[in-house]
């Protein structure tokens, strides 16, 4: 996950904010405990957390300092399903506080792409290596159609038609 395992929560989140006042590291900190539900818990290091809780801390060091670009890996993989929807969640509300955000996801779990996806792109990887681009969704989101269209494409290695959203029948918003 990431963390410090000589530093607290509250130390592991605040690590990155250089050049602010106490008092502003102490509430950008604050609010990052609020969002990632970890209030109350910022005393403790991380080898007193559970791996949810881990996982969470891990994000909110990295949103803390406001990044334009945020490049998750997995980020729900090794998650049971109550700590996966909550760091979706903290995920959408720290996306939709500002415009001026991307969030690039990779991840084998297209489900937790229709969740938090407004705009996706999908891709074929064969050995490591992009194999082509499966499809490109603007303004659109992913239906389970679509999505278990992408799945079978993807499994038995057909090449994809030009636009896959028409291809299984939807319409372009």
């Amino acid at each position: 996950y990431a963390l410090f395992p000589h530093l607290t929560v509250a130390s592991n989140i605040g690590y990155g904010l250089t050049g602010l006042s106490r008092g502003e590291r102490r509430r950008r900190v604050a609010d990052m405990l609020d969002l990632m539900q970890l209030t109350g818990l910022e005393a403790r290091y991380p080898q007193q957390l559970s791996g949810g809780q881990r996982q969470r801390a891990a994000l909110a060091r990295a949103l803390v300092t406001r990044p334009r670009l945020l490049l998750l890996d997995e980020p729900t993989r090794s998650l049971d399903p109550i700590s996966a929807e909550g760091l979706r969640r903290a995920l959408l509300s720290w996306a939709g506080a500002g415009r001026d955000k991307t969030v690039l996801i990779t991840t084998h779990n297209l489900s937790e792409v229709e969740q938090l996806c407004q705009r996706a792109g999908f891709v074929a990887m064969a050995d490591g290596r992009r194999a082509g681009l499966v499809a490109h969704l603007d303004g659109i989101l992913p239906s389970r159609r679509l999505t278990q269209h992408l799945e079978d494409r993807v499994t038995l290695g057909y090449d994809m038609p030009d636009d896959p959203v028409e291809a299984v029948g939807l319409k372009r918003q």
